[in-house]
């Protein structure tokens, strides 16, 4: 398994780290702790139109020329991480990167790149100024990149073992999110609820077969059960009826959730659109982590 995970020394990366001791991950796994030196990156200077006002052309060099220096902090703050990262898992084969960047843009360049199976990245909070980082960052990295991404947050404390909600919407994607489930390593006595939210939205996307969207829900629920049957896990399930945005969140809130997980595939077009809004709303407003699965 690749791990990329982006850190960037705060205390809110901290926790991140040391949230990922619950995160269902494999003993063994590859993984680099990456930090961007959260800056813009000037362009050519050399071919800068002739009309660019002066003092920004000026402050673009001397941004050029710090570059190597800021460089030089990132990697050292990256290596803080990977050497906290070694700590908590000695097995693991981990490597410190920097780059210079804005720090969502560095993170998906490099994703493209390494094709990680998982992005792990920290949040600051959940608040309104948390929510503004989130629309810069992390809702950038779920809604642009392909892969499954974790936004980790330290809102409270999480338990041991861990409770673990998960959203299904009988699609391939939220299958994904239930197999993830199924196969994660996760702490002896998880506790896992699966919730399925009758949405009268999704009605054309359901067989024709089960026109019962209460029934279908049901179904989706005891699918899962048999699914995680052997894992170990404590599983139990609920079936709720509205707006599954406001419903999981609250679901969350309610259970006590520390980690939710649901399936999303970033593509914009009709069918997956509901799913999509879902996943975004969850990494904006949930009090606790959320793991998209692709």
């Amino acid at each position: 398994m690749q791990l990329l995970i982006g850190y960037d020394g705060s205390e809110f990366g901290d926790a991140a780290l040391d949230e990922l001791r619950i995160a269902g991950l494999p003993e063994k796994l590859d993984a680099v702790v990456l930090t961007v030196a959260d800056v813009i990156v000037p362009s050519n200077l050399d071919a800068a139109e002739p009309w660019v006002y002066p003092p920004i052309l000026a402050a673009a060099e001397t941004a050029f020329n710090r570059i190597e220096e800021w460089v030089a902090q990132a990697q050292k703050t990256a290596e803080k991480g990977r050497d906290k990262l070694a700590l908590l898992f000695p097995q693991w084969s981990i490597r410190a990167e920097a780059t210079a960047d804005l720090a969502a843009d560095g993170i998906l360049q490099r994703a493209e790149t390494l094709k990680p199976d998982l992005i792990a990245i920290g949040s600051h909070g959940r608040g309104a100024w948390a929510r503004l980082f989130l629309g810069s960052v992390s809702q950038k990295i779920v809604t642009h990149t392909p892969f499954s991404v974790r936004v980790s947050r330290n809102a409270r404390e999480w338990k041991d073992p861990p409770h673990i909600l998960v959203g299904l919407d009988g699609s391939a994607q939220s299958d994904r999110a239930l197999r993830r489930l199924a196969e994660g390593n996760w702490p002896h006595g998880t506790q896992a609820r699966i919730t399925t939210v009758v949405d009268e939205r999704v009605a054309n996307f359901i067989p024709h077969s089960e026109t019962n969207l209460e029934e279908w829900a049901q179904h989706q629920v005891e699918k899962a059960e048999r699914a995680l049957e052997g894992t170990g896990l404590t599983v139990s399930t609920t079936v709720l009826s509205g707006d599954p945005r406001k419903l999981l969140l609250k679901e969350t809130e309610e259970w006590g959730a520390d980690l939710i997980l649901v399936g999303g595939n970033g593509k914009r077009n009709s069918r997956n659109y509901l799913l999509g809004s879902v996943a975004t709303a969850l990494v904006s407003h949930a009090h606790c982590s959320v793991e998209v699965v692709r």
